[in-house]
């Protein structure tokens, strides 16, 4: 689970603005309020649902990461 900082995740999408994209169809060209204001509240509506849903699994591995260096270093481990 990436488990970012919001800010982190608010300047990933400002980041790829103007950008194409290799998973989307299409290229932002702006800020989409509606998006922004669901990662802004993610932390808080989001995520305890999710967290409880993972907990419902506890034998199965699991794997958090707070930052893009960890999900990377964990992806070069593989």
């Amino acid at each position: 689970m990436l488990d970012y900082p919001t800010e982190v995740c608010l300047n990933g999408v400002r980041a790829r603005i103007g950008k194409k994209r290799p998973d989307m169809p299409w290229i932002e060209e702006k800020e989409d309020p509606e998006f922004m204001n669901y990662i802004q509240t993610f932390k808080t509506d989001k995520l305890p649902k999710l967290r409880a849903t993972l907990n419902r699994f506890p034998n199965k591995n699991q794997f958090v990461f707070h930052s893009r260096d960890e999900a990377n270093k964990f992806l070069d481990r593989l």
